[in-house]
């Protein structure tokens, strides 16, 4: 077996990166159960970081996108091979994290929603159901989304991709979840198309990495204006974003704004970090722009949200982030334009800062968390009526000139307030948009790390709000546990960012799952035949709940004693333990004592007697160097332990279960490139064999070893990505190469199979052969290019369950085809054997027809050679027509779906 032979380049950066590694981590409170943006933070950081840069490499996102358009995809198989259906099963009820809704001008019920990491939804029964309009390959991270509002072009939209702040879904809290620009629809938002201009650039940081908005001119009808807020400044397009120029520089300013009344003058914010650019600024062109930054408005200023009053649009509310000034670092202004440029004389400012909430309780506070979580609207028929998120959400009735006015009307409930006016479990906290129906001024709904909630009465007191989250399934899961002993069962439990911990025993996609608890949910485990259920939230607050078939909670017991989080015994945000699989009444924890700079290996031996009050049967058992970021344990020889930390260390135990004070054995001197270990996947019928996954990018990310980790060899193979220009050989990991976060050894009844969760989606294989590794993307065209943060396998019925950080859980049987056609990658195939497709004239100049042998509807979708979407159009009874005029000479792919195959052709376009 080869093992990879160190160089003196790849010491040096391990050396860098394992001091890098040495992450801070929180002591906070083991009562908290509300969400931790902060730790979020530092945890996506840390598992992520480039650990020779200490950076996440820039525009990584779309690299690593467009190399797993490369990678085959298992659409069909030979007889015997692998062959899997996934099924989206939830959480039905449980929206996630919004930053971007619209309601359709023409029909206001007509709804669209994006996802931080969850893609575009369409509602057109006002938010009752919803379905995905974004393809599983289209880039998920959606920011922004507008339609063109002038007459005859509703059914142009554009939508904006990359979060500069808040999702973890790739990317750390702090350094984004880049996007790839801006995509348009021209059928009322059915089907979307990346804007060339705006793709991402593949190996430097692009001016389109964060879309903050985009809209449309409302009055020129002569050309079509588009204008797109971005970190280097504000952007425009006169071809509807065909070409794009900047008309407002912002020397990436990390945080900009731009909106827009219906006469057409524009207003513009840029961050402090803009340079000479930064404040507001106010255009009645798009182009000449004349700065109109208040005096006395704070230099330090972060993210600013802008709200036009639409009675009267020469009033503009500007709510900014402003560590140091304002009320808790947050600054409210109101501007109203009088004449000239809008500058001196020629406007009015009021500063409204000493208006805004200015409370002491947490739970109570606006709290933006740096832009995080920041909303701002006002009511359409008052402009006294001004509503501001952060944390939570408040209204004031007079423009917040003072605090007399002003309630607590979304976000976390506070029981003992008076100012409390709406009811308990229904909105959520961290705000991010206010939208109010164009037809009804009293219709608002707000969308928060929560999903989607709307108030029919939002000027009145008391008001109610209502989800409208039920099957808008974006939810982000950390973790996700079955019951692995009991065939059948359907029992799933997660851990969601933002959102809790879910638990469901029914897998039909329209059944709502149950609450378990709150605050940022984590690593999960379900006792054999469903017994207890044991969840955590940040920071390893780790409780044994007990469940009923209804789905009703009985009783839960914490289980880390408070001396555990005395001192500096800290624990990591989204914390690892494991029960054993043998002993379910064992669970084994690792903490870091920060005084001795060691980690440390905890052993409950009595689960069962566990309770609040009695916690006296945890062991430490071991310790070694380094923080500990996973953790499993074998089913086939108890006591026999895996763990892995930041640094790279792996570690190996062989009696757990029994004893204290052992000394756990380094067996990772052969892994020659990694750091943050985020899984070590055991055979389940051998406890020498392993596989090791690392999460970090610009790494050798995953390795097998068949001895106990005496011998290692990477097992990345045609996954490893391709290396930037200039990298030498031996650095060949330097590239574009996905994040990798879970494995999976699952025995089937016709031997293993191997899957493996990244951050460009699940892929399999039955085979592992070294560099040679051949891997196989599963669900391209269900769970797509989510990320998938973790995977769980029951080997009685074959059962994975899947759980991405963006789309849900997904869950499959394993089963294997027993016909002989074969489909790998982009070809030319006829996936079902059932139509025949046909592309005339081969080679093309310009027009090509595309026709089936069977008169039947479908999709057609344009490909390039490495799989990427170009063109989406329909198939009416069997035929189609494509312009290729504007592609480039070469071949390229044309696929087809309908209900009864899938066919794929190429053919080659000519000058």
């Amino acid at each position: 077996m080869g093992r990879t032979i160190i160089s003196a380049a790849i010491a040096l950066s391990l050396l860098i990166g394992y001091q890098l590694a040495e992450f801070p981590i929180e002591q906070a409170s083991h009562q908290s159960e509300e969400a931790s943006p902060d730790g979020r933070a530092e945890f996506e950081h840390a598992r992520l970081v480039d650990p020779a840069t200490g950076e996440i490499p820039k525009n990584i996102r779309m690299r690593e996108l467009a190399f797993a358009s490369s990678i085959g995809m298992n659409n069909a198989a030979r007889e015997g091979e692998l062959e899997m259906e996934f099924t989206q099963v939830g959480p039905y009820n449980v929206g996630g994290r919004t930053r971007a809704f619209a309601i359709d001008n023409s029909d206001s019920d007509v709804y669209f929603a994006g996802g931080v990491s969850g893609g575009v939804w369409k509602s057109i029964d006002a938010g009752a159901s919803w379905i995905r309009v974004t393809a599983p390959e289209d880039h998920a991270a959606v920011s922004c989304i507008s339609q063109d509002p002038r007459a005859g072009k509703s059914n142009i939209w554009y939508y904006g991709s990359g979060e500069v702040s808040g999702n973890s879904a790739s990317k750390s809290f702090s350094a984004y979840y880049r996007g790839s620009g801006i995509y348009k629809s021209t059928d009322d938002g059915d089907t979307w198309t990346l804007l060339e201009e705006t793709a991402a650039l593949i190996h430097k940081a692009s001016d389109w990495d964060a879309v903050f908005r985009v809209l449309v001119d409302p009055v020129r009808a002569d050309s079509d204006i588009v204008m797109a807020a971005m970190s280097e400044g504000i952007m425009r397009s006169n071809d509807g974003g065909d070409t794009w120029n900047t008309t407002l520089f912002a020397n990436d300013a990390g945080f900009t704004d731009i909106q827009v009344t219906t006469s057409g003058t524009y207003y513009a914010a840029i961050s402090s970090d803009g340079g000479s650019n930064r404040g507001f600024w106010r255009s009645t062109d798009g182009l000449n722009w004349t700065n109109i930054t208040p005096a006395g408005f704070p230099n330090t200023h972060g993210r600013t949200l802008m709200a036009i009053y639409p009675g009267d649009q020469t009033k503009v509310y500007f709510f900014s982030a402003t560590t140091g000034s304002g009320t808790e670092g947050n600054s409210l202004w109101k501007y109203r334009y009088l004449s000239g440029d809008g500058t001196g004389t020629g406007a009015i400012w009021s500063d409204r800062s000493a208006g805004l909430p200015d409370r002491q309780e947490s739970r109570h506070r606006l709290n933006l968390n740096n832009g995080y979580c920041q909303a701002l609207g006002v009511k359409p028929d008052d402009e006294d009526m001004v509503y501001v998120g952060g944390t939570n959400l408040f209204r004031s009735s007079d423009g917040f000139q003072d605090t007399l006015n002003t309630d607590h009307i979304g976000g976390y409930r506070i029981q003992w307030d008076s100012n409390f006016t709406y009811r308990s479990g229904v909105h959520y906290p961290d705000q991010q948009t206010i939208t109010f129906d164009p037809n009804d001024p009293d219709l608002m709904i707000s969308t928060s790390d929560g999903g989607l909630h709307r108030t029919y009465n939002c000027g009145e007191s008391g008001f109610v709000w209502e989800s409208m989250s039920n099957g808008y399934v974006v939810s982000q899961f950390y973790g996700i546990a079955i019951d692995r002993a009991t065939a059948g069962s359907e029992e799933i439990m997660g851990g969601l960012q933002d959102r809790g911990t879910f638990w469901t025993n029914d897998t039909d996609p329209s059944e709502p799952w149950t609450s378990v608890r709150g605050a940022d949910g984590a690593w999960c485990w379900i006792e054999d035949g469903g017994g207890h259920q044991y969840s955590s939230t940040q920071y390893a607050n780790v409780r044994r709940a007990s469940i009923n078939a209804q789905g009703e909670l009985d009783d839960w017991v914490k289980l880390i004693p408070n001396y555990m989080y005395d001192g500096n015994y800290p624990f990591l945000f989204v914390h690892p333990f494991t029960l054993d699989p043998l002993d379910n009444d064992i669970m084994y924890l690792p903490r870091y004592n920060t005084d001795q700079n060691v980690h440390e290996i905890w052993r409950n031996d009595d689960l069962p007697a566990a309770d609040n009050e009695d916690l006296s049967s945890w062991w430490k058992i071991a310790s070694g160097t380094g923080i500990v970021t996973t953790i499993t344990a074998s089913e086939k020889d108890q006591g026999t332990i895996y763990y892995g930390t930041s640094q790279g260390h792996i570690y190996r135990l062989t009696d757990a279960h029994t004893g204290g004070n052992q000394t756990p054995e380094l067996i990772s001197a052969g892994i020659t490139s990694g750091s943050y270990t985020t899984c070590i996947s055991i055979d389940p019928y051998d406890s020498d064999r392993i596989m090791a996954v690392f999460s970090n990018y610009n790494v050798i990310s995953l390795w097998l070893s068949e001895d106990a980790g005496e011998n290692w060899e990477a097992i990345e193979g045609n996954l490893r990505g391709n290396p930037d220009p200039g990298v030498p050989p031996a650095l060949y990991y330097l590239g574009d190469g996905p994040s990798f976060r879970w494995a999976e050894m699952a025995m089937t009844d016709s031997g293993y199979v191997y899957f493996i969760g990244t951050s460009v989606g699940l892929f399999s294989t039955r085979e592992l052969d070294g560099d040679s590794t051949e891997w196989k993307m599963e669900g391209a065209n269900t769970i797509g290019n989510v990320v998938v943060d973790m995977l769980d396998y029951r080997e009685e019925d074959q059962w994975l369950v899947v759980g991405t950080h963006g789309n849900g859980i997904y869950t499959s049987n394993i089963s294997f085809a027993e016909n002989n056609d074969t489909v790998q990658g982009v070809g030319e195939f006829s996936k079902a054997g059932r139509v025949e497709l046909s592309l005339f004239p081969n080679p093309t100049k310009d027009l090509i027809a595309i026709n089936l042998d069977l008169p039947i509807d479908g999709k057609v979708t344009v490909l390039d050679q490495l799989g990427r979407p170009l063109d989406r159009l329909t198939l009416t009874s069997g035929k189609a027509e494509y312009n290729t005029s504007h592609l480039g000479a070469g071949q390229y792919f044309i696929k087809v779906e309908t209900e009864v195959d899938v066919a794929v052709s190429s053919f080659m376009k000519t000058n």
